[in-house]
Order: structure tokens, then sequence, then C-alpha cells
């Protein structure tokens, strides 16, 4: 399968997740305005949107760590 590195695609969601936290007061106002809740509603649900990115770029870490490390079945 090609495509992007797995460590790379974990620095992708890292970044992604720095772009939300950079400016989420404007991404709760554009969310309250789509979805017509009450700001702090949109708040609450969105507030730990990067945490759910940083835990997903984790994840990519852990199993590029296991990709890369010699398998136990030779042994």
């Amino acid at each position: 399968m090609g495509g992007m590195d797995i460590r790379a695609r974990a620095r992708l969601v890292n970044r992604l997740a720095d772009a939300f936290e950079a400016d989420l007061e404007s991404l709760y106002r554009l969310e309250t305005l789509n979805n017509g809740r009450p700001l702090n509603e949109t708040r609450a649900q969105l507030s730990r949107l990067p945490d759910f990115f940083r835990y997903f770029a984790g994840a990519l870490r852990c199993r590029a760590a296991t990709r890369s490390s010699p398998s136990k079945a030779h042994i």
C-alpha cells in the first residue's frame, strides 16, 4: 500500500490538533451558527476535539513503533 508514512500521518494529525487549538473560539462560533445550539453547548461538545486528534496521533506513533521493532516470532 502506498501513501504517507505512519509517522508523517501522526505529525499531520498533531498539526490539525494545533490548528483547532489555535482558534477554538472561532470554531465554536461557526459551529453554533451551523447547528443553532447555544454557544456554551457547542463549546462543551467541541472543547475536547484537539485531545481526540492527539489521542489518534499517539496511536499512530505506537503503531509505527511496533512495526519498526523486531518481531518476537523468530525467537
